[in-house]
Order: C-alpha cells, then structure tokens, then sequence
C-alpha cells in the first residue's frame, strides 16, 4: 500500500528520510518548507517512503517491502498522478538495494545511472567575497526587485521561483536570491532551490549574452555570503560529474566537494543508455573539457539543477 502524507512529516518519516539529508530539497518537502508530496507504506510505522520534490524523487527505508514498491511502481506510471510520465523524473536512492526494485517498477524501460558531485559550503568556514567582474553589481532578489522597478526581470527568475517555492510570496519569506546587473540589465542570478532549518540549496543562471565574464561564480559567491547572513548555515550545490563546468563554477564561488553519489533516470521507451533527452525539464549531458579557460568555463554552464517547467 501506499499512503500520501500531509507535511509536516512525522519524526518517524524524517528518519526513514536520514540517509538522504544531504538533499535539502527532500528535507524541506518533509518540512513543509517546499511544495512537494511525500509517501509512506504505513503513515504509523513506516518502513518504506517516496518524497518528490521539485528537484528530484527520493525513495528511502526498506527497499525489500514489496507491496510499497509494486503499489509505488503504479502510481509512476500513470502520468495522471504526477502530471510527467515516469521518465521525466529523476531519482535519488537511499541504499544500493533500491536500484533492482526501481528497475522492476521500469522493466519495460530500463534504468540509467549518472554520477552527479553535492557540494557544501559551511559558515564555519572563512569565505571570501569575489572580485566585482567589471561593471557588475550584486543586488538582492526582494520584493522591489520582482515588482521589476528598477530593472526587467527575466522570465526564468519568476518561474524558477514558482517552480521551486509555489509562490513569490512564500520565496519572499523563505527563500532568498541574488542577481548580478550590468549597465541596468540582469545579467546573472543565483536562486535558492530549497531551505528548511538553517540548510539551503542554490543553483545559478547566466544570460547567454553575458557569459564568459565570471558572472556565475561571482553571483554564486555573493548569494552565499547572503545566505550567511541570514542565519543560514550550510549552503549545498548539487550538479552531474561530467558537467565540469557546473562544479568548476561551484569551487570557484567557494564550495567544497562533500561526495559523489548516484541517481536513477528511468529510461524513455525509445531511449539507450547511452542517449539522453534533451527535452525541457530533463538535466543535459555535457562534455566538457575538463582544461578549458574560466571564460569558456562560464561560456559553457548551463543551469542542470533546474528544472526549467513553465509554471
């Protein structure tokens, strides 16, 4: 069986939830601090649980409780339920034992594994500002900035915001942001994904036009600093292991490698392993080489931690 809770979760769900902790999104959907749903095969006693978040889909506890994972298998695969069919989504697991029950919830599909880096950058730690690329100016994604009175608001700012937070209101008072203007226009902006209790994660975006100047970094830098400032205390980047341009980027605004771990896609009926969508909402491979310039380094980033749906 599987049941749907109401967040906040139980104390007892978080902890089936704890070999995952380092996924902020999942922790702040148990929170209620993100949109999310989460589910259970006992809302009691859970032994076995399934959380999806705007970033990802998460499956924790007892990968052995077959009736959770037959009925959870189901449930995927009628788009009905989340609105995406199956292969849309992206899984991250809490055991290794979990990859042969979501390989039979996908069997006539397949699974693919990717290596994706996490990233953290703690308050304890001594974080300097970067250097202002020339002419930039960092200002913070508030209530003004949105209201779009001193500077034109991109599109994908205001949908990443409802995307990840439902709401501009409820970002307004939970979530935080910081963009980067030159000569009047945004240029770059770094967004959190998702906050629960004190812990954050931020992605980072560049206009095309404006790529090839450090802008990523330098935005990045400047919206941790903020996070520290607001009594956050550990801010997580998360991004794939092959995109070297995304965790180049993440090192240079300061961040610190954590681990490399693992996630599931589930493969479209017309998909090997070896291709990837590229449709809207799916993360991109890319390749990249790993000795290019800081400027090709921000010439080439692309926001893979977004998934960029129009709200």
């Amino acid at each position: 069986m599987i049941h749907e809770l109401v967040p906040p979760a139980s104390a007892r769900v978080r902890r089936l939830f704890e070999p995952l902790s380092f996924h902020v999104s999942c922790a702040s959907v148990l929170s209620g601090s993100n949109p999310g749903r989460a589910f259970v095969d006992d809302p009691h006693d859970p032994t076995a649980g399934f959380v999806l978040s705007p970033e990802a889909a998460y499956v924790a506890g007892d990968a052995g409780a077959s009736d959770f994972c037959t009925s959870l298998g189901s449930f995927l695969g009628d788009p009905a339920n989340l609105g995406v069919p199956m292969w849309d989504l992206v899984l991250v697991a809490s055991s290794e034992r979990w990859a042969e029950c979501l390989g039979e919830m996908a069997a006539d599909h397949g699974i693919a594994r990717d290596a994706r880096r996490h990233y953290v950058c703690d308050r304890g730690r001594s974080l300097r500002p970067l250097p202002s690329p020339p002419g930039a100016t960092p200002v913070l994604i508030d209530e003004r900035f949105l209201q779009g009175d001193a500077c034109a608001v991109p599109e994908h700012v205001r949908r990443w915001i409802c995307h990840n937070w439902g709401s501009a209101d409820h970002f307004l008072s939970v979530g935080f942001g910081m963009a980067t203007l030159c000569n009047g226009e945004v240029v770059a902006w770094s967004v959190a994904d998702c906050a629960t209790e004190g812990s954050c994660e931020i992605g980072i975006r560049t206009a095309p036009a404006w790529r090839g100047q450090g802008l990523a970094a330098f935005t990045a830098n400047r919206a941790i600093l903020h996070a520290f400032s607001i009594g956050m205390t550990s801010v997580g980047w998360h991004c794939h292991e092959e995109n070297v341009a995304s965790w180049r980027t993440a090192e240079r605004a300061g961040f610190v490698l954590e681990r490399v771990y693992e996630e599931y896609r589930i493969l479209e009926p017309s998909e090997t392993v070896s291709a990837r969508p590229t449709s809207e909402g799916i993360r991109i491979r890319m390749d990249i080489d790993a000795d290019c310039s800081d400027a090709e380094l921000d010439d080439l980033i692309v926001n893979t931690d977004v998934l960029e749906q129009d709200a």
